[in-house]
């Protein structure tokens, strides 16, 4: 099985679990979770849907026709399938269903789902059409951050990078410097270079560090770093050593380029 997480309660994935929070943060909404995904068939109404990872099921209790509206046109912002589903379409409450578009880990019938939402259908068994725009239907996780970038125009600094890889110590004065760093491997995570626990080591060992502050401390916190550069070199055919050196800065600068990030030496 697919590694989950926990969330507010339920399983599912950190991709969806972040694509999630930033649609809350943008519709300003509460989107409170009734079901999550990994369940094993427990609720035989969802078909298998909540399976896999990628699914959730959001309430509409107490919430205006307007206030669902926004919240679907959010979640497929940000890049879920999502619907307004009601009790007369099947034996279930009145509810959001979401499906998160490319989730590695979904279920035969999610990912059927998401066909049929690419083709301008509701994901039921009778075909019926689409009750939401279409305006982000084409939309995914990625591509939505991508879009984020380009329009904050996202700085990344080489030589943070390359000075993070070599263990370098960021202190409360090299805020810019430390976010600059960060930026690039959650870049790298995105494009499926870097996994989540590549960055969740790295994110631990750099707070160890900021709080022991030691040359050993901040050398581990650069090794794992490092490490995720190196699974960038090898995913490019670079040579895999580590380093941030003229060849991986170049090939670095590139790539980030092509992704709308504002690329500095």
């Amino acid at each position: 099985m697919a590694t989950y997480i926990e969330f507010e309660g339920f399983r599912m994935d950190a991709r969806t679990r972040n694509m999630l929070v930033e649609a809350r943060r943008i519709s300003g909404l509460t989107l409170r979770i009734t079901q999550g995904g990994f369940n094993n068939g427990a609720v035989s109404a969802s078909a298998g849907t909540h399976d896999g990872g990628g699914a959730l099921d959001i309430s509409a209790h107490y919430m205006t026709d307007a206030e669902i509206a926004e919240a679907i046109r959010r979640l497929r912002q940000v890049g879920f399938a999502a619907w307004h589903r009601m009790p007369s379409q099947g034996p279930w409450v009145e509810h959001i269903h979401c499906i998160a578009v490319d989730c590695s880990s979904l279920s035969k019938g999610a990912a059927n789902q998401v066909k049929a939402y690419r083709k301008g259908k509701n994901g039921l068994a009778n075909n019926g059409p689409d009750d939401g725009d279409q305006l982000y239907v084409k939309n995914t996780w990625e591509s939505y951050q991508a879009g984020l970038a380009a329009k904050n125009g996202t700085r990344v600094s080489l030589s943070s990078i390359a000075y993070a890889a070599r263990g370098g110590y960021f202190h409360s004065g090299q805020k810019v410097a430390e976010e600059s760093a960060r930026a690039a491997v959650r870049w790298m995570n995105r494009q499926k270079v870097v996994s989540d626990r590549d960055l969740r080591i790295w994110e631990t060992r750099l707070r160890d560090a900021k709080a022991a502050d030691t040359k050993a401390a901040w050398t581990y916190a650069g090794e794992q770093y490092a490490g995720m550069v190196r699974r960038y070199q090898v995913r490019f055919g670079l040579f895999p050593d580590g380093v941030v050196g003229p060849k991986t800065k170049a090939h670095l600068k590139a790539m980030l380029t092509k992704y709308s990030f504002r690329v500095v030496a």
